[in-house]
């Protein structure tokens, strides 16, 4: 399989106008963002998913690269169902704003395109939504680079799975993000239950 190519965007214009062209015709991009150390002008993670969402594209792994950069894998969305509370929340602004494309609504569930259901109210799996944790993708591919980290993350009781996924989702920063998931897959590798950060 061909290697993604890695592009660094200075501004979420930039990103967008990417987006137009490259959309439906590109299977995905590593996208480089800089640490703030290196004062080089660079989109904010935050609004590269917004930027992504709105075309049905999703961002999924991170890598680290040195001490000045990392990047972040984006990609068109595959899943139309599976969707995060917090790109969920995202999304339904990105629509009152007009901001989604024709291509980013395809993606989404068809209530929520209507107005005609709430999405956080969705009945669709309702109950079992209401038991389940929400693990963000990026956080259980992560975890699956390390078969016993993702088996005992899996194996463990949802009170414990929410202390790993609470304190990495915490973060501010990337690098944060980065750090927390490499110490939950060391404590996890020896099946180690998250103490007090």
């Amino acid at each position: 399989m061909k290697e993604l190519e890695q592009i660094h965007f200075s501004t979420r214009v930039s990103f967008r106008n990417w987006l137009e062209v490259n959309h439906n015709k590109s299977l995905g991009i590593w996208i480089i963002f800089y640490k703030k150390h290196v004062n080089i002008e660079c989109i904010a993670y935050n609004e590269a998913l917004e930027e992504a969402l709105c075309f049905g594209w999703i961002d999924s792994l991170i890598k680290r690269i040195d001490n000045d950069q990392y990047a972040r894998k984006f990609t068109p969305r595959t899943n139309k169902t599976k969707w995060s509370e917090i790109n969920k929340k995202l999304v339904t602004s990105l629509i009152k704003e007009g901001r989604m494309t024709e291509e980013g609504l395809k993606k989404i569930d068809i209530y929520v395109k209507t107005g005609s259901v709430n999405w956080e109210n969705n009945d669709l799996k309702n109950e079992k939504h209401k038991k389940e944790l929400d693990v963000p993708d990026f956080i259980i591919k992560e975890f699956a680079k390390n078969e016993p980290a993702l088996a005992n993350f899996n194996n463990l009781a949802q009170t414990h799975k929410k202390h790993y996924v609470l304190w990495i989702t915490s973060a501010k920063r990337e690098e944060t993000i980065l750090s927390r998931l490499g110490k939950s897959i060391e404590l996890l590798k020896e099946n180690s239950k998250l103490g007090l950060k």
